[in-house]
């Protein structure tokens, strides 16, 4: 991200964030043209009354750790990359958690519809895990890029 005077002018307004330009890079440090940076847009869209950086730590409000909570035993497992939820949909069994690995290089946070239960923010090799306690089937999203379909997904609970 950058912010200079009259960037952002051809953006629509859903997406405009200020006068902020938007671009992904490689760990070559090479700009990486397959990201789309309409996902940036969206995520940092409800921040755009902040007219500064917040930083990826600062997102987590913790330091980088590799998998600090531990997996529960038995769980349904589901991993993030490049902002997708692989696999979508998931079939468990009543009380039986669902947890989510983020192997992103971006933060996440999962929220079960309906059911007020919802993950951690996950830094880069986090993971986060809910139960659900009665049979049914859910829909859960990114709270981050709530729009984003390849972020949505549905549990089905017997």
């Amino acid at each position: 991200m950058e912010k200079r005077e009259g960037w952002g002018r051809e953006y629509p307004d859903n997406l405009r964030n200020g006068e902020w330009e938007f671009a992904a890079f490689t760990p070559d440090r090479l700009r990486d043209t397959q990201m789309d940076t309409k996902v940036c847009m969206e995520c940092h869209k409800g921040h755009d009354h902040l007219d500064y950086v917040k930083t990826y730590l600062a997102m987590g409000g913790k330091r980088v750790q590799i998998d600090p909570v531990s997996i529960p035993a038995g769980a349904v497992i589901t991993t993030v990359v490049r902002c997708a939820v692989r696999p979508g949909r998931l079939k468990l069994g009543v009380g039986t958690p669902v947890t989510w690995v983020n192997a992103d290089d971006m933060p996440h946070q999962f929220v079960v519809e309906g059911t007020g239960l919802k993950t951690d923010y996950l830094l880069k090799g986090q993971s986060g895990s809910v139960v659900i306690k009665e049979p049914g089937v859910y829909h859960y999203r990114d709270t981050f890029l709530p729009s984003v379909e390849a972020l949505q997904g549905d549990l089905e609970v017997k």
